[in-house]
Order: C-alpha cells, then structure tokens, then sequence
C-alpha cells in the first residue's frame, strides 16, 4: 500500500522558491513523479518515506498535490497546496 500522510508546508508564495517535504510511505527511489496542480516539481531527495521537492511555478490558487510511482501507484492530497501572492 502507497500513502502520502503530509506536507511539511501547504501555502508557498508566487515567484519564490519553495522547497516542500512529502511523507508517506513506499515511495519510489527511481522515477517517483511529484505534480501540483498539473505541473511537475523537482525532487531534490527521495527515500521511501520522504520526498523533498522545489514547487513549480503556478498561478495563485489552490491544488491538488499528486505522487505517482514507477509501478504507476499514486496518492493524491486534494487541494494540498495553495499559491498565494
């Protein structure tokens, strides 16, 4: 069973870097994908139970936060972010 329990953040502001802790657990070391609404944030460390990412740029709002693994397994956090200005 794949899970993402949190966010260490969930508001990040436009035009600045933010870098986000995942937790969960079973993730991928190879090829886990993080989106925010639609757009893909770079991961800058993994392990299996956590993922630090830099959000992607995004306009103002709230998004759904997604973690797709390799085996194609994905848990999402419904409106898990909000950009603010």
């Amino acid at each position: 069973f794949h899970s993402t329990n949190s966010l260490n953040k969930c508001i990040g502001y436009l035009f600045t870097i933010t870098k986000v802790t995942i937790t969960g657990n079973h993730f991928s070391n190879q090829g886990v994908i993080v989106v925010f609404g639609g757009s893909h944030a770079k991961i800058t460390s993994k392990g299996p139970t956590s993922l630090e990412v830099l959000i992607p740029k995004h306009g103002a709002g709230v998004v759904d936060v997604v973690v797709i693994n390799a085996d194609g397994s994905r848990h999402e956090l419904k409106q898990g972010f909000t950009y603010v200005k």
